[in-house]
């Protein structure tokens, strides 16, 4: 379908550039955007996920060294209770930030 229809808006040079960061928070067109918001799309802002993040990297890097010593033979055995209890605590943490957006 062609795109051949315009639609001319006025703004305040503060809801402009409003438009525009949010756009480019979601790595978005100014267009694209707009018409996410307005026909189709459901934009979700989820603050927090950073500590998530950083806990998610943390957790992937002692698996990756875990893995390497297991496969060295320098560890036999490895015990992943805190591991686990990483991973429920990120668990809470997502579920209390889903719940914060309903």
């Amino acid at each position: 379908m062609s795109k051949d229809k315009k639609i001319n808006i006025r703004l305040t040079e503060e809801e402009k550039n409003l438009i525009e960061k949010k756009a480019n928070k979601y790595d978005m067109t100014i267009t694209k955007f707009i018409l996410s918001s307005c026909l189709k799309d459901k934009i979700v802002i989820i603050n927090g996920l950073d500590k998530i993040d950083v806990e998610l990297r943390r957790i992937g890097n002692n698996i990756n060294q875990l893995t390497r010593l297991a496969n060295e033979g320098v560890i036999t055995t490895i015990d992943l209770r805190e591991l686990r209890m990483d991973v429920i605590n990120i668990w809470q943490l997502l579920k209390q930030l889903a719940q914060k957006q309903t």
